[in-house]
């Protein structure tokens, strides 16, 4: 029996029953076109479905087919699987341990509290003080005491409980977790300085004008807007529609300059506005414009981010020879501040 059995039927995105199909920002399609795309989407349904019966979840990280779909798109209907499968859930999850640990209080309950009040209110199913981003947190923070809690956390859960029950979120919160974000709540929040620097580094060789205006002219170092980017994985800048194809990205892609080079691409985008002195007066109007860019910012649809970010031209070689250069250099100095629950945006 396979793991992975065929989705029902789900609704396609944007299809209406007048026979056109609207996906956002897009005009709609006539009942020709709707049902081509339509049959794509179940087409694309199956090849998941197809994939992962026969590569390992293990081994998806290494596979081409499975990069070349994680490109072409993962249908709503079988992404919370699919994450599951491209962050091997098999290989980290243990039962009983979600159930035991999710009902611990922690010291940061309180303020993990107040924020599930604030970041979902149109989502009144995770706004409960027993609900899944409470529990998610809680249990994660009792098997890693160590984390030091900020609000990107519980944007992180809340997104992942937007696509599949708590349990598997929580899974995926951990994979997430442990390929790229634990050293960036650490207690001494080492990784996120560190990834701070390589991108300046990285903005500095890729677009040396905007490098200069960012980091000379306005004296915004790239730590006060990567703080927010990077600990919440872009969802404090994205629009919600969006995050979950991203999101694909960052599940398969484990590679720590990904989430640079996704960085780069958002940068591209609010390129115009900082370089355009009529507009942008200073260094507190890029920073504010960069951790909460306006919707007109970005493409009609989310592939086109990824694109962007796929077509820059990084030196990821170089990038990577810097990084222990740049943690050694940091480890000579005093430990670093934490990101607080007070980091707030």
């Amino acid at each position: 029996m396979s793991d992975f059995a065929a989705p029902r039927p789900a609704p396609v995105p944007g299809y209406s029953p007048n026979g056109s199909l609207a996906f956002p920002g897009g005009a709609a399609l006539t009942e020709e076109a709707a049902k081509a795309k339509a049959d794509m989407y179940r087409q694309l349904e199956l090849k998941w479905i197809a994939v992962m019966n026969a590569v390992p979840s293990a081994e998806a990280g290494k596979s081409r087919k499975v990069r070349k779909l994680v490109i072409d798109g993962i249908p709503a209907s079988v992404r919370g699987v699919v994450w599951l499968y491209l962050t091997d859930n098999k290989g980290r999850r243990m039962p009983g341990v979600y159930g035991q640990l999710s009902r611990r209080k922690v010291a940061a309950t309180k303020e993990i509290w107040a924020d599930v009040q604030t970041r979902f209110p149109d989502q009144p199913h995770l706004c409960e003080a027993e609900g899944p981003i409470m529990s998610i947190l809680q249990a994660y923070l009792s098997m890693v005491p160590d984390t030091i809690y900020s609000y990107g956390l519980a944007l992180i859960a809340g997104n992942l409980l937007l696509q599949t029950h708590d349990e598997d979120a929580f899974w995926t919160f951990v994979a997430i977790m442990d390929r790229h974000l634990r050293g960036y709540f650490s207690p001494t929040a080492r990784l996120l300085e560190i990834d701070s620097i390589l991108f300046e580094r990285a903005v500095i060789s890729s677009d040396k004008a905007l490098a200069a205006r960012l980091f000379d002219d306005f004296r915004v170092p790239a730590a006060e807007f990567c703080s927010h980017w990077f600990t919440t994985i872009f969802a404090c800048a994205l629009p919600p529609s969006y995050l979950p194809r991203i999101w694909d990205t960052i599940m398969f892609f484990s590679d720590p300059t990904f989430i640079l080079r996704l960085g780069l691409a958002m940068l591209k985008l609010c390129r115009p506005f900082i370089m355009d002195a009529a507009r942008c007066h200073s260094g507190e109007d890029a920073r504010n414009y960069l951790i909460r860019p306006p919707l007109t910012v970005f493409p009609k649809d989310p592939d086109s981010i990824l694109s962007i970010a796929f077509s820059l031209k990084m030196k990821e070689d170089e990038l990577k020879k810097l990084r222990p250069k740049v943690e050694a250099q940091l480890k000579q100095r005093h430990p670093l501040r934490a990101p607080s629950g007070s980091m707030r945006s």
